[in-house]
């Protein structure tokens, strides 16, 4: 999905639609008296803020200062978040924090549900999808990713002409540079996209809390994560010299920009050189 503009601004048409949830954030409010508190208060400080981009999809982050996110756990109230559109995914910016004291890697139980984000339609049905270990959150127990979330930074493509400094050439045969950042990126699918979703309630369910930082609603023929694989495009300037300088899309990345030498006739499928990256003669 190309990237358009109007006016200097940039569009992500009615695809996406970033939630404003500086009336939810409820978190963090005073100075914690507990270390363990005290250091996740910090870190989530070290959020994005305002406007950002995850994977291209937008969200609306708190500003710094005051509250940050909307706190899930046993021991707080749920949070019911008021929506009234539709969507085929609602994109949550969240992450999982275990108190040390919960920790059992003698038992690691991947799959555990350590809350709920509940949708309520406006015909009164609801969708309960449970936010679990490992799966949509990281656990200390079963290291490693989160096998339906992403982190906040999407990888970037290396120029193979030009790779960046220090990289190694494992990683350049990749293409892609490391992913990485918090909070995560989890991409819940809707499974009624036709009804209009009157709220999404969060209840945290174990003592170790749940943060969300961002919601934005996503409406689309795919998963808002599964891109495509790198494919190649030829930019027509009708005839006349032309140097694109810069390309964007909005969900993805451009690998790379570089001048064309025009399309191949037939006289080159004819060359001994056919295949080759060698100049092909007039």
């Amino acid at each position: 999905m190309a990237k358009s503009s109007r006016k200097g601004k940039k569009s992500y048409g009615a695809a996406t639609r970033p939630v404003r949830l500086g009336k939810y954030f409820n978190w963090p409010k005073k100075k914690e008296k507990c270390t363990w508190w005290q250091e996740l208060a910090e870190a989530v400080g070290n959020y994005p803020a305002g406007k950002q981009a995850s994977w291209g999809i937008p969200f609306q982050m708190a500003d710094a200062g005051g509250p940050r996110v909307i706190i899930a756990s046993e021991a707080h109230e749920p949070v019911t978040i008021r929506l009234n559109a539709t969507a085929t995914h609602l994109c949550f910016l969240h992450e999982w924090h275990q108190i040390p004291s919960s920790v059992q890697r003698q038992d690691p139980t991947e799959g555990l549900a350590i809350a709920e984000y509940e949708l309520t339609y406006a015909d009164g049905t609801q969708h309960i999808q449970a936010v679990r270990g490992r799966f949509e959150v990281v656990m200390q127990e079963s290291p490693g990713p989160p096998w339906v979330a992403v982190p906040f930074h999407m990888p970037e493509t290396a120029d193979p002409v030009a790779p960046p400094q220090g990289t190694p050439w494992g990683r350049l045969q990749m293409g892609l540079s490391r992913q990485g950042g918090v909070p995560l990126l989890y991409a819940m699918a809707n499974p009624s996209p036709e009804k209009k979703i009157r709220s999404v309630t969060l209840h945290g369910l174990v003592e170790s809390p749940l943060l969300v930082a961002g919601l934005t609603l996503y409406t689309g023929s795919a998963h808002p994560l599964a891109h495509l694989p790198r494919r190649t495009y030829r930019v027509n300037t009708g005839g006349k010299p032309a140097k694109v300088q810069e390309a964007e899309v909005d969900l993805g990345g451009v690998a790379r920009v570089f001048p064309s030498t025009g399309q191949r006739g037939k006289a080159w499928l004819k060359s001994d050189h056919a295949g080759a990256t060698m100049a092909q003669e007039p």
